[in-house]
C-alpha cells in the first residue's frame, strides 16, 4: 500500500502510537535482530503464527509475529521499524476495508501488504486488491501458500517501478451472430497477426469452456488454467497466469478449456472480471471469444471493451441477430467500438442476402469483408496453423491483417498498404 504516512518520522509515530502488550494468545515471535526488522505480522490465532514464523526463518528475514489483528497493526506499527511486508489478521474485523483504510495512514509508502482472513469472499479479495493490498490468504493458511505470497509481494515493487503507470492492454470482445459463422476462426487469425506481425503480446480467451475451438485451430492442448480461474478468483495473479496460459507461437497465448459435458461450468461475473483485468496488465491486447449466449448472461464482462466484433454470415438470420447483437454490444459496451465483419462471403451466392439489403436490415455498415476461401482454411485446419502462416498470400490473410491491425491499436507499418488492404476493407 503506497499511500503518504500519516507522521513524518519513527521517533513521532512511536510517540503518537506507544507499544501495546501483545495479548492473551500467544507470546511474540522473534526471528532474527529486533533492530533490522524487514517483515511484521499481526495474527490472531496461534496456528497462523508458527505458520508465518516458519516461512520468514526459511526465508531468512528478520521479523517479529504478534498476536493481534489488523486494528493492533494500525495502533502498534509505529513502534516497531518500518517493515517491507506486513501481514495482518481480518478473521475479527467487522468492517475490513475501513480497518485496512486506518492501516493506510500509518504504513510507510512501499510497505507490502498480505492480508489473511477466515472470508472465502469474492468481492473483499477485489476490494483489498484494489486498495493497493499484494494479496489475501484465507486461512487457515499453508506454508506453500504463504511463501508463495511472500514471494509474489518481494517481485512487486521491482515490477511497479518497471512498469509505472503503464495503461492496461486493449480488451477486445469477438461474437458470433449465429452459430457455425467463424467468429472463433476470426479471433484466432487476428491474435495470430497481431502477434506474429504486429509484435503484440497477445492473450486469447476462449470462454466457451466445453465446445471452444481456440486451441484445436491453432493445434495446442488446453491448460486447465481457464476453469480453475474462473471458479477461485483468490487464486488469480500475474504467477498463476503465466501458467495457466499455453504459448501457440510468438507473442500469443491460449487460454481455453475442453470440459466434461456433464459438468456444470458457470461462474460470477466477478471471477471473469478479475481474470480480464489480471491479463490486461500483461498483455498488450486481450481477445475474448465470447459465445453469444454467454454475452447476454455475462454483459458486465463486455463493460470497458476497446473493441466488440461482431461476426456474421450473409443470410436472413445472420441480418437479424446482427443487429439485435450490436444493438446490444453499443448499449452495453457504450465507450468501445462495435465492428461487424462479414465472414465467408461467397460461400453460398444464391442464398446470400445482397451486401446493400444486409447494411439496410442492420440499420449500419459492414466494416470488413472476409471472403470464403476453402483452399486457404483446408490448410489451416490440416497443419493446425493460422491461415496467416500456411497462406501469407491469401485474400483471407489480407483480411484478417486490416481487422487485426484495427484492433491493435497503434502499429508501426514497414510497408505500404496492399492493394487487397483497400480492396477487403469497407470504403
Amino acid at each position: 500500500m503506497k499511500l503518504a504516512p500519516k507522521f513524518k518520522d519513527k521517533a513521532e509515530r512511536a510517540e503518537a502510537a506507544p507499544a501495546e502488550a501483545a495479548g492473551d494468545g500467544f507470546k511474540d515471535i522473534m526471528i532474527g535482530q529486533s533492530s533490522a526488522i524487514e517483515a511484521a505480522a499481526f495474527v490472531s490465532d496461534e496456528a497462523t503464527a508458527g505458520v508465518i514464523a516458519n516461512v520468514m526463518r526459511g526465508q531468512s528475514m528478520a521479523a517479529v509475529v504478534r498476536a493481534g489483528d489488523v486494528s493492533t497493526a494500525a495502533k502498534q506499527l509505529g513502534a516497531l521499524p518500518a517493515p517491507r511486508l506486513l501481514m495482518v489478521d481480518l478473521s475479527t474485523s467487522t468492517a475490513p476495508m475501513r480497518d485496512m483504510d486506518s492501516l493506510a495512514e500509518v504504513c510507510e509508502p512501499g510497505t507490502v501488504v498480505i492480508a489473511l482472513g477466515t472470508q472465502n469472499d469474492v468481492g473483499l479479495f477485489r476490494d483489498l486488491i484494489g486498495a493497493g493490498v499484494a494479496d489475501y490468504l484465507v486461512k487457515p493458511v499453508s506454508e506453500a501458500a504463504l511463501i508463495q505470497a511472500v514471494g509474489k509481494a518481494a517481485e512487486a515493487p521491482a515490477q511497479a517501478a518497471q512498469t509505472g503507470d503503464k495503461p492496461l492492454g486493449r480488451f477486445i470482445v469477438v461474437i458470433g451472430a449465429r452459430g457455425g459463422v467463424g467468429a472463433s476462426t476470426v479471433a484466432a487469425n487476428c491474435g495470430y497477426v497481431m502477434a506474429k506481425d504486429f509484435k503484440k503480446r497477445v492473450a486469447l480467451v476462449d470462454l466457451d469452456l466445453q465446445f471452444g475451438t481456440a486451441s484445436l485451430t491453432l493445434d495446442i492442448e488446453p491448460g486447465r488454467g481457464l476453469r480453475e480461474a474462473l471458479e477461485n478468483p483468490s487464486r488469480i495473479d500475474s504467477l498463476f497466469i503465466a501458467s495457466a496460459a499455453v504459448n501457440a507461437g510468438e507473442n500469443l497465448y491460449i487460454l481455453g478449456a475442453e470440459e466434461p459435458l456433464d459438468d456444470a461450468t458457470a461462474f460470477a461475473p466477478e471471477a471473469l472480471d478479475l481474470l480480464l483485468t489480471e491479463l490486461r496488465r500483461s498483455f498488450d491486447v486481450v481477445i475474448v471469444d465470447v459465445p453469444r449466449t454467454a454475452a447476454v448472461h455475462h454483459r458486465d464482462a463486455l463493460n470497458g471493451a476497446d473493441a466488440v466484433v461482431v461476426v456474421t454470415d450473409l443470410t436472413l438470420a445472420g441480418m437479424r441477430d446482427t443487429l439485435r447483437l450490436t444493438s446490444f454490444a453499443k448499449r452495453v459496451a457504450s465507450e468501445g467500438k462495435v465492428i461487424t465483419v462479414a465472414n465467408r462471403v461467397g460461400a453460398d451466392k444464391k442464398g446470400a442476402v445482397p451486401k446493400a439489403d444486409f447494411e439496410k436490415g442492420i440499420e449500419g455498415k459492414i466494416d470488413y469483408v472476409l471472403p470464403e476461401d476453402m483452399k486457404s482454411m483446408a490448410l489451416a485446419n490440416h497443419t493446425g496453423k493460422a491461415v496467416a502462416a500456411v497462406a501469407g498470400g491469401a485474400k483471407l490473410t489480407q483480411g484478417f491483417r486490416e481487422v487485426g491491425r484495427q484492433l491493435a491499436g497503434s502499429v508501426k507499418e514497414d510497408k505500404k498498404p496492399s492493394f487487397w488492404s483497400k480492396v477487403v476493407k469497407k470504403k
